[in-house]
């Protein structure tokens, strides 16, 4: 490789001309792979949608008619989401809560909500649904992030908050 470079300069030096670059072998055989398809909002995860987006109704009622049809693995995955403030899920309406408990907190069980509360934490308003699932007496939580509501921000506005 270093006599090659040399060899180049000397040429070059000398009055001599640089040797044509080679020309790059296609491989014609062969289609070139298709890029990955780019993700559109509809194929965003619905995991990352709840926890970190802003899910209309038309979405969060996607996923709950989607829900049945999905592996276990993926219905616990989900019905996981929300049992820390740190991470809640982000509805679109308060009624979306018990939707939540009702068709996908208990793993497609009817959970069935025994205390609803307000919290007030460092990231705002959150609301904290107690419940039960069928056949298991041991209580659950989630919690909500309820700002895209509607009413809850003309209710806001009204108060000046």
């Amino acid at each position: 490789m270093r006599a090659a470079a040399l060899a180049l300069f000397a040429a070059i030096g000398c009055g001599g001309t640089a040797p044509a670059p080679a020309t790059p072998v296609v491989n014609t055989t062969k289609p070139a792979p298709a890029p990955a398809p780019t993700p559109t909002p509809a194929a965003a995860s619905f995991e990352d949608e709840l926890v970190h987006g802003h899910p209309t109704a038309q979405r969060f009622n996607e996923l709950v008619d989607a829900f049945p049809a999905m592996s276990a693995q993926r219905r616990a995955t989900l019905a996981a989401i929300g049992t820390s403030e740190d991470a809640p899920i982000h509805v679109p309406s308060i009624d979306y809560e018990y939707v939540w408990v009702a068709k996908i907190a208990c793993n497609g069980g009817a959970g069935q909500v025994g205390v609803q509360a307000l919290l007030e934490t460092p990231k705002g308003e959150l609301d904290k649904l107690d419940f039960t699932c069928p056949g298991d007496q041991a209580s659950h939580a989630a919690y909500f992030d309820f700002s895209d509501d509607p009413t809850e921000q003309q209710m806001k506005k009204e108060l000046g908050n």
